[in-house]
């Protein structure tokens, strides 16, 4: 849990240290609207209903499938860590063990190989959207940053499942979920929006 250490210490630090103060403004207290369901329900949660940057979720799911709501306001990671397969709406193409599924902002409709187990990884749009400001001096659009389901690319499912671990072996401090969060933001714009591929200015 984040405790008044950790919050002094990042307004100690925030003139010193520019990557902490600039999530500063992503800070949120809410909880994603990807979490609610009538089906199905974490089974641990980090972050939820307090101010911070990186909200996580761990689910077990022994059912066959459910609806999941959307929410513009973050940016949603699935880590499938284990058990079956997973299907998005209607795409063929399932989320092996080791690979991503992102929640569209407007929803989705989901399909388990049951018992599935995964790590839900919850970043600020705002975040992502002041992180390609910075790399490119242009805002992102919620339509520029691409929401695939079976991603397999190296460098956020390797990002992924190194918070995975993190957070399996500590209780994060707010200092920790900021740098993830920044790291995880800094993958999506450069890697699954409209940016791709491009020279972040000088």
């Amino acid at each position: 849990m984040p405790n008044d250490t950790d919050s002094a210490a990042l307004d100690l630090h925030a003139e010193s240290a520019p990557g902490l103060a600039f999530c500063k403004p992503a800070v949120t207290d809410a909880t994603p609207r990807y979490l609610q369901s009538d089906f199905i329900a974490p089974s641990r949660t980090i972050g939820l209903d307090t101010a911070t940057t990186l909200k996580a979720t761990f689910w077990q799911c022994t059912i066959e499938e459910t609806p999941q709501i959307g929410d513009p306001a973050f940016v949603s990671i699935a880590l499938n860590t284990g058990g079956g397969r997973v299907w998005r709406n209607k795409e063929t193409t399932p989320t092996d063990v080791g690979a991503i599924a992102m929640q569209p902002f407007e929803g989705a409709h989901w399909r388990f190989e049951n018992p599935v187990s995964f790590v839900h990884l919850y970043v600020p749009f705002s975040l992502a959207r002041d992180v390609c400001q910075s790399l490119f001096d242009r805002e992102l659009a919620h339509t520029e940053l691409r929401t695939p389901s079976s991603v397999t690319d190296g460098t956020l499912c390797l990002a992924a499942r190194g918070i995975q671990n993190g957070l399996s072996c500590i209780e994060p401090t707010q200092l920790i979920l900021y740098s993830w969060a920044l790291l995880l933001s800094d993958i999506l714009v450069r890697r699954f929006s409209s940016r791709a591929g491009r020279h972040v200015r000088t």
